[in-house]
């Protein structure tokens, strides 16, 4: 499935939002439904090097205004 071996390492870091409250609050789209695909996803390919190093949680903020960012 991947093209690497064995011996590469590769580190990996989850960036995971939702932008507003309808988007939290869909089973399929919420922070916590994210975060547990791509740890899946990552435990699937941990024979293939993988490692999870860091998850970045972005919780009902939206991008549409400069105004409004941290």
């Amino acid at each position: 499935m991947d093209n690497l071996n064995a011996n590469t390492k590769r580190k990996v870091a989850f960036y995971i939002r939702v932008s507003t409250e309808e988007q939290a609050s869909k089973e399929i789209s919420s922070l916590d439904s994210q975060e547990d695909l791509l740890h899946r996803y990552i435990e699937q390919r941990k024979k293939n090097g993988y490692e999870l190093v860091a998850i970045y949680r972005e919780e009902g903020l939206s991008g549409t205004s400069v105004r409004d960012r941290p």
